[in-house]
This record gives C-alpha cells, sequence and structure tokens, in this order.
C-alpha cells in the first residue's frame, strides 16, 4: 500500500521482504470486479488484525471483563472467517501463493493471540516476550495484505483514486495510533511495545491523519458525503490530543470507540465512490 506500510523489526520484515521476493514479479490476469471484492476483503483484515490486538491491550488492562473478552473473540472470529475465505473467492487462483502466504502468517498471528489472552485468564499476566511477538505478528499480518493489495491492483491493471489511496491510509494510520495508544495505556504491555511501533512517530501520523481528511473534505460531492466528513473530522478532533500525551489522561474507551465510528464512516465513504 502506497505510503502506507508499518515496518516492525526482525521476523516481521523477514517475512514481508520473503512475501515480495515470492510473488513481487509474478505476471496476473485478474479481472477488476473480482480484484474490487478481494481488496475490500484485505482491508477488513487489516481492521480486524489491529482490533483483535487493540481488543487484548484493552483486555489485559481489565482482567476478567467479559464484554472485551466477547469483543476480541468477535474481532478475531471475523478474521478467522476472511481468511479462509480468501481461498474460495472468485479470481483468488490468480492469487494464489499470496493467499497461502497471507494465511501462513495468519497462523501465526492466532496462536500468539490466543496464548496471550490465555495467559491473562489463567495466569494473571502477560508474558513480555510473547505479546511482543504478537505485536510483530500483527505488523506482519497487516503489510502482508497491505502488499496483497498493490498486488491485486497490478493483476487487474486498477489505477487506484487518490481519493481512495487516502482513505485506505487513513484507516491505517488511524488503526496503528489507536494499537500504540491502548498498548501504552496497559502498564503491563508498554514496555514491550516499541517493538512493534511504526516508521512514523505519533505526532507525524496525526498530521498525516489531519492532511488526508483535509484532502477529502475537498474531494468529497455532495451534502450526504460532506456530513460524513464533518462527522470524521468531529471525532478525529475529539480524541487527537489523546495521541499527543499518551502518558496522561488515558482514556483507551473512548479513544477506541471513536476510532472505530471513524473506521466506519470512513468504509462508508469508501463505498459510496
Amino acid at each position: 500500500m502506497r505510503g502506507t506500510r508499518i515496518l516492525g523489526s526482525g521476523p516481521a520484515k523477514f517475512l514481508i521482504l520473503a512475501f515480495t521476493l515470492l510473488f513481487g514479479t509474478h505476471s496476473h490476469a485478474l479481472g477488476k470486479d473480482d480484484a474490487q471484492n478481494i481488496i475490500y476483503a484485505l482491508e477488513k483484515i487489516q481492521v480486524y488484525s489491529y482490533q483483535s490486538v487493540n481488543a487484548y491491550y484493552q483486555f489485559s488492562m481489565n482482567e476478567g471483563d467479559k464484554k472485551i473478552q466477547e469483543e476480541i473473540s468477535r474481532t478475531s472470529g471475523n478474521l478467522t472467517t476472511l481468511i479462509n475465505q480468501l481461498d474460495a473467492m472468485p479470481g483468488a487462483e490468480e492469487m494464489a501463493g499470496e493467499i497461502a502466504t497471507l494465511q501462513a502468517i495468519y497462523e501465526d498471528f492466532d496462536r500468539l493471540l490466543k496464548t496471550n489472552v490465555n495467559d491473562i485468564i489463567e495466569v494473571g499476566y502477560s508474558d513480555i516476550r510473547m505479546v511482543s511477538e504478537l505485536a510483530s505478528a500483527n505488523l506482519t499480518q497487516v503489510n502482508g495484505a497491505g502488499i496483497a493489495i498493490e498486488q491485486a491492483l497490478e493483476y487487474a491493471g486498477i489505477k487506484e483514486s487518490e481519493r481512495d489511496l487516502l482513505i485506505r491510509q487513513s484507516r491505517i494510520y488511524l488503526l496503528s495510533l489507536v494499537t500504540r495508544y491502548s498498548a501504552r495505556s496497559a502498564s503491563t504491555v508498554s514496555q514491550v511495545f516499541q517493538g512493534a511501533e511504526t516508521e512514523l512517530s505519533s505526532e507525524e501520523l496525526s498530521g498525516r491523519l489531519d492532511t488526508n481528511f483535509d484532502k477529502l473534505t475537498d474531494m468529497v460531492s455532495g451534502n450526504a458525503e460532506a456530513r460524513i466528513m464533518d462527522n470524521i473530522r468531529s471525532k478525529w478532533g475529539f480524541i487527537r490530543k489523546s495521541f499527543e500525551n499518551m502518558a496522561e489522561n488515558s482514556v483507551p474507551f473512548v479513544v477506541n470507540l471513536y476510532s472505530q465510528k471513524i473506521v466506519e464512516q470512513l468504509d462508508e465513504l469508501e463505498g459510496n465512490n
């Protein structure tokens, strides 16, 4: 995904490099409608990956909270469903290698998520090493889906519009910020989150979101889309200061709630295009 790839270190970078070397130079013919459906599924995989990890961080702060545990089950269940459906989608045979690689990455992510959740339930605290591995696995999965999106566009000969790119970028920037915020709010995992940092600081990510939302505001057409952007900017303005002062006045529940609404509205804006 142009300009939005989120890089970790160690195994995460290695797997993404392998993904690119194995499949980045193949020549395929993928129908445009099939490509769009696959891209939509890959975007959702990115969202559910981030949201599953974010819910885990929330759970680590609220041991025994059944509602948060149900949120982990919901988001990870949605992720599992999408991953399992990928190779049955029309046109998937043109991306068989990419999909198989992404499914293998998911298996590692799913194992680590379940292990970390079980640690909280059974022993009451996190294994720092396992949490760090989960953070890296999330980035690997998000990046893997992003590379597959790029390749689906290339295989189908689709020239992505600036508007679509801005929406996709904004979604990833926001989810990265929120997950980082939740991790730093959870004292038991904040010390390992450095291993899951993006190449951009929180201030840089926030600045890019400001810029993207300004550009999208200029691009929308009609009253309905204008209202969507007004709602997005209003919610973003409300939570933006929380990212500037992550160590102070931590309100992860509010930040998470508003970010979910923004993601939903970005999805709505994308669907109107």
